[in-house]
């Protein structure tokens, strides 16, 4: 038989052929035997909502493609820098504005052995905060322009990281992604509750996790924080949460599949703890002290699931 190559599987026995992969994904190695081997190409991540591959959003990146249905999304940038949508590698994070890239020097030196070069471009960008009288307006500074080291009359520049010379009431900055500010004169910003999240900055509000869907904590910034509700698993062709069909039960909220019961236990469609198991008609559970479930002897019989012991003929 003939191996599937690389980008294809075959998922039952006695194919003829191999699928090929989802559009944007690849297999690594030959020999696929699941869809689930499929993973999204560098650049892109796994919506966990319709299981297609998405560009890396603005600020992110992800240079693997290694990328499940149970971890999706792509890595953050350095703090204080950012990258354009679709980037793959951590070299593709530039500074934000009011932020200057202090080793852009020593990077763009041609000085150094081939690895030091490398792993300096690994590293990503060391963004500094401009300091008080300075200011960069643009992304990728490596410098602060001066300018308003001596800001004209009724502007001011009250604290590091500024973007331009505030012309007048105070030095406001945006909530950051994962919480939220619903009212004018705000001191403090509103960490989104659980299952909610917010991945802009600025929100007034904080948006719902898809149906079947939760946070476990306070203060997400993505869509990635929302995992399937126990009881349910998300289906890696649709992206969907589907209750744990009756037999299984699930009490992670990140599985693409639910767990068996143990032998001759059965639990109603939704089960999310083993505990919902109980023993099959026929069988009985804590039959003489021990543990598990038991046949019931000759000459008695169980008709109904998880009972404790049998009934006589």
């Amino acid at each position: 038989c003939i191996p599937c190559a690389s980008g294809s599987y075959s998922d039952v026995e006695g194919s003829t052929t191999c699928t090929a992969c989802p559009e944007g994904m690849t297999s690594r190695l030959t020999g696929s035997a699941s869809i689930l081997d499929c993973r999204c190409t560098s650049g892109k991540y796994m919506d966990p909502k319709s299981g297609a591959c998405l560009a890396c959003p603005g600020g992110t990146y992800n240079n693997e493609s290694r990328l499940t249905f149970c971890a999706t999304g792509c890595a953050t940038c350095p703090i204080h820098s950012t990258s354009v949508q679709g980037s793959s590698s951590r070299s593709d994070c530039v500074c934000e504005a009011g932020f200057y890239d202090a080793e852009a020097a020593a990077r763009s030196s041609t000085q150094g052995s081939n690895a030091t070069i490398a792993s300096s471009l690994a590293a990503g960008p060391d963004c500094r905060r401009c300091a008080e009288g300075s200011y960069s307006n643009g992304t990728g500074s490596t410098v602060c322009n001066e300018e308003c080291a001596m800001c004209p009359g009724g502007s001011y520049s009250s604290m590091g990281g500024s973007t331009s010379c505030t012309t007048s009431g105070p030095d406001c900055r945006r909530c950051a992604e994962g919480s939220y500010s619903n009212g004018t004169g705000s001191t403090v910003c509103i960490p989104c509750a659980s299952g909610s999240y917010s991945d802009v900055e600025g929100s007034t509000t904080c948006t719902a996790c898809p149906e079947g869907m939760t946070s476990r904590l306070t203060g997400s910034a993505s869509i990635l924080d929302c995992r399937c509700t126990s009881g349910k698993y998300m289906d890696p062709k649709s992206g969907a949460c589907l209750a744990c069909p009756g037999g299984t039960y699930n009490n992670e909220s990140r599985l693409t599949f639910c767990q068996h019961c143990p032998d001759d236990m059965e639990s109603a469609p939704g089960s999310s703890s083993v505990d919902d198991c109980k023993c099959t008609m026929g069988f009985v559970s804590g039959l003489n002290g021990s543990t598990g479930c038991h046949g019931c002897p000759a000459g008695s019989y169980n008709d109904v699931v998880g009972a404790t012991y049998c009934k006589s003929c």
